[in-house]
């Protein structure tokens, strides 16, 4: 049951050629087609580049200053002046949007020729990277994508989402309050349209279509239907499809230090899970290994195990060991079997006991460097791993 690899593609941003992107292969290759494009027409003098008219306009302005200041312009001479000047913005701004859109317009043709007709692919972007994917949606209308991960997002506040709620699952804005780069940004969109600074203060909406959450607190109805569970039937439900996610003391490009941040908020994200208790999940797991291999006491032992059994995790909808039981039953009913509800329990804590097993050795299979065995890792998912081991129990049973 080798899972189907969905296409991701990521990308950089100016001045640069996106060595993070090498950095994101070791968390994503092994769970996704992963293609990392690349762009060299803004590596240098981006800022010129894209805001050539207004630079164009500064400096005809000042030099305008300079000539009048020492009585080279007079009044006929001024006027063609500031006429000839404004055909200049107005030339340099045409030039500087066509090169824009030449770049939009190929990244775009590089991901539908490689997605073609598959499943709508996801995308990682950062910076002038988070733009283009922006405008190439309100441009081809007709292009659709799943999860969509922005940082340092240069895209204004009001960014009309609402106008392509069809061709996206979903949005993850991470948000960096120390992060300059988009306030830069918001300077050149008076001549770049649709550039802002939602990569310091987040998008904005009139109609609670942006839900602004934090990256250490859980938000379970974010990602699936809503959890009725004791622990989160109090929590609000979330219709919105675009979510800001405050990282208070981030820089522009703290999210590509180290791995951490691609494993533990990327993956999940990209997987449907909510972050924070996909974390706790994996180190519940990753407890019950411990134990087990410490030879602990039984009894630590069982609290670690009832623990994790008799928690919510979200995309359980209640404490995992009913959510496996009924998992079972559905697999049991699928392959005309029925078993005594002794045997159901039984099988019940052997699936358990073997998830948290597999899960724990795909954890520790990530920090491989080298070698890595993707089958173990996918075992990172809990969706493929639990079914995995059910059909895997069945089988022996």
């Amino acid at each position: 049951m080798t899972p189907a690899k969905p296409i991701i593609f990521s990308i950089h941003g100016i001045y640069t050629d996106g060595p993070w992107q090498e950095g994101a292969a070791v968390v994503l290759e092994p769970f996704f087609q992963y293609r990392p494009l690349k762009y060299a027409e803004y590596r240098r003098w981006a800022i010129l580049k894209l805001g050539a008219d207004v630079f164009f306009a500064i400096a005809s302005l000042a030099f305008g200053i300079c000539l009048v200041h020492f009585g080279l312009l007079r009044t006929w001479g001024l006027v063609l002046y500031a006429l000839t000047a404004l055909a200049g913005v107005f030339i340099v701004n045409f030039l500087a949007r066509r090169f824009r859109t030449e770049v939009i317009t190929k990244l775009y043709e590089v991901m539908t020729a490689i997605s073609g007709n598959s499943f709508p692919p996801s995308i990682v972007a950062h910076s002038l990277g988070t733009y283009i994917v922006g405008r190439a949606l309100r441009q081809f209308q007709e292009w659709s994508c799943d999860t969509i991960i922005l940082t340092g997002c240069v895209l204004r506040r009001r960014f009309p989402w609402a106008t392509m709620d069809s061709q996206f699952k979903r949005v993850s804005n991470e948000v960096a309050r120390m992060d300059v780069v988009p306030f830069a940004a918001t300077l050149l969109s008076l001549s770049v349209r649709d550039m802002g600074c939602a990569g310091v203060l987040g998008f904005a909406s009139d109609m609670d279509r942006v839900h602004n959450i934090y990256p250490n607190t859980e938000n379970p109805n974010c990602h699936g239907k809503r959890c009725l569970c004791s622990v989160h039937v109090n929590t609000p439900l979330c219709e919105t499809k675009v979510h800001n996610i405050h990282h208070q003391l981030l820089r522009h490009s703290d999210y590509f230090k180290g791995k951490n941040h691609a494993w533990k908020s990327w993956l999940p994200t990209l997987w449907g899970y909510d972050p924070v208790l996909y974390r706790l999940f994996i180190e519940a797991c990753q407890r019950c290994d411990l134990l087990e291999k410490q030879v602990a006491l039984i009894s630590q032992q069982n609290d670690a195990l009832d623990y994790l059994k008799n928690q919510c995790w979200g995309w359980t909808y209640g404490n995992l060991e009913q959510f496996v039981e009924r998992e079972l039953r559905a697999e049991l009913a699928f392959r005309v079997r029925s078993e005594p509800s002794n045997n159901i329990r039984a099988l019940t804590n052997i699936i358990i006991n073997a998830l948290w097993g597999n899960v724990s050795k795909a954890a520790a299979e990530s920090d491989i460097l080298g070698n890595r065995r993707d089958r173990v890792l996918e075992h990172l998912n809990p969706r493929i791993s639990l079914k995995r081991c059910i059909a895997a129990t069945l089988d022996f049973a």
